[in-house]
């Protein structure tokens, strides 16, 4: 789940620049795209605390990664300006951020549920996992996304012409919208709720 909603984070800010190029027709306007992207993130990230007290980690999760998919389709049907554009990416990332915000939270529930399970310490092992699921994201944000641009033939001498704008637009906000929905799979075999592990973890304390 966790590696696969970062390449959609990742891609989306990898995109930004061909799609202000190619679709806005100014390279210049990644920056303040950018710049309201990543701060909807973070300001998403410190409503996490206070979304995950009132309905719990597995429901915070849940709100956050729809929410973004709702916002990321929609860059697809709104205009294709900055304003339009960047008010769903602001959107989107604030719904991202309060997922995202509880991803320690929920390496560490598997961290319990695991020693809960084998009576062996291995909290440490799960939150590694933590830096390998950004680093198979990256990697993997690479690929894809050569990929994907290779295939409608863009290259940074190509002509921009009405169709390679509309293709871009198209990858711009579906590449995300793939990956978001494939997180979701693993997302919904997540059944550990905030109580149970509590008291799993009540359990081991007293091992």
């Amino acid at each position: 789940h966790d590696a696969i909603r970062q390449i959609a984070f990742i891609g989306t800010g990898s995109l930004a620049s061909y799609y202000c190029r190619v679709v806005l027709g100014d390279a210049k306007k990644a920056s303040p795209l950018l710049i309201v992207f990543y701060l909807g993130a973070i300001i998403g990230g410190t409503m996490a605390p206070k979304v995950m007290k009132k309905y719990g980690t597995k429901k915070t999760n849940w709100i956050g990664m729809l929410g973004w998919l709702v916002c990321q389709a929609a860059t697809l049907v709104l205009p294709s300006n900055i304003i339009c554009v960047g008010a769903m990416l602001f959107a989107g990332q604030l719904f991202f951020g309060m997922s995202y915000g509880l991803t320690s939270g929920m390496y560490s529930m598997c961290g319990i549920y695991g020693e809960y399970k084998t009576g062996e310490a291995v909290r440490g092992v799960v939150m590694a996992f933590c830096s390998l699921a950004i680093k198979l994201a990256v990697a993997l944000r690479g690929i894809c996304i050569t990929a994907v641009l290779g295939y409608v033939g863009y290259t940074a001498a190509a002509e921009i012409t009405p169709a390679m704008q509309g293709n871009i637009r198209l990858i711009f906000s579906a590449f995300p919208v793939v990956f978001i929905v494939l997180s979701l799979v693993p997302l919904a075999f997540f059944k550990l709720d905030d109580a149970k592990v509590a008291e799993m973890d009540q359990e081991i304390e007293k091992r």
